[in-house]
């Protein structure tokens, strides 16, 4: 049904003409118009535009487009798993896993342990659970 309802949105445009004037006031600010330049103001250019409506085999490869997208970002969004032989955790951003909490626990021990932490030291830090976690 919505592709009805766009197909007849789009074929009620008729190729019609549009024109935009350029024209530049006293103060030196241009200005695009669909009017042509009052007195007080330089005309700078004329521009045609015409609005063409898409062919019904544009709207098919724009649709196909469409769907390779949506399963596209689909695949991005689901979590992958691990190799065979490994653990069947999943590896996910979420940060799953044996490995990754054992990180995160050792940082955070880290942190209580170390009152005054340099920047690099929390870089490798970081680095240390990013790496476990799979980021």
């Amino acid at each position: 049904m919505r592709i009805v309802i766009a197909l007849l949105a789009l074929l009620s445009f008729t190729a019609s003409a549009q024109h935009v004037y350029k024209c530049v006031g006293a103060d030196g600010v241009p200005s695009f118009q669909s009017d042509p330049c009052r007195a007080d103001q330089v005309p700078k250019g004329s521009y045609s535009a015409v609005i063409h409506a898409p062919t019904p085999a544009e709207l098919e490869r724009r649709k196909r487009q469409e769907a390779a997208n949506s399963a596209y970002l689909k695949s991005l969004a689901r979590p992958k798993r691990q190799a065979r032989g490994s653990s069947a955790v999943l590896a996910s951003p979420s940060g799953l896993g044996k490995r990754c909490s054992a990180a995160r626990a050792a940082r955070d021990r880290a942190y209580k342990v170390t009152s005054n932490m340099t920047l690099n030291e929390m870089d490798r830090w970081t680095n240390y659970v990013n790496n476990a976690c799979g980021y």
